[in-house]
Order: structure tokens, then C-alpha cells, then sequence
């Protein structure tokens, strides 16, 4: 079964840390975690990866590494 998910605009809460504007990021949604973002490009290439925990309407900076 699939879901219909809607969107609408809010004011971030006072404090919150949030990604700044971009274009050509890659978003996806996983089950119970929430809304993943990578990429894009804005003033410049943007390499970041956000989660956007969509319960708490927060957006948390994810660090990963690699060898």
C-alpha cells in the first residue's frame, strides 16, 4: 500500500540547524528514520549529507566518512 505524502511550509523552531538552499541534491525517504538529503550545489558543490527526522521536525547533519 502505498502513502500520500503532502507537503506545507513551516517556521523553523528557534535554534533549529537546517541545510541551506540548493539544487540537484538527491532526497530519499527511509521507513521510520526519516527524509535523507545528499549533495547538490548552491554558491558551490555541496559533498553534505542531512536527515530530516520528520516526527521532531528537525534536521540533523549526518558525518560519514569512508577510507
Amino acid at each position: 500500500m502505498s502513502k500520500i505524502l503532502s507537503w506545507h511550509k513551516e517556521k523553523p523552531a528557534g535554534g533549529l540547524v537546517y541545510p541551506i538552499s540548493r539544487e540537484g541534491h538527491s532526497l530519499t525517504y527511509v521507513e521510520g528514520l526519516g527524509i535523507i538529503m545528499f549533495g547538490g550545489f548552491g554558491a558551490r558543490l555541496l559533498n553534505e549529507l542531512h536527515l530530516y527526522e520528520i516526527g521532531e521536525n528537525r534536521w540533523k547533519i549526518i558525518k560519514a566518512g569512508g577510507l
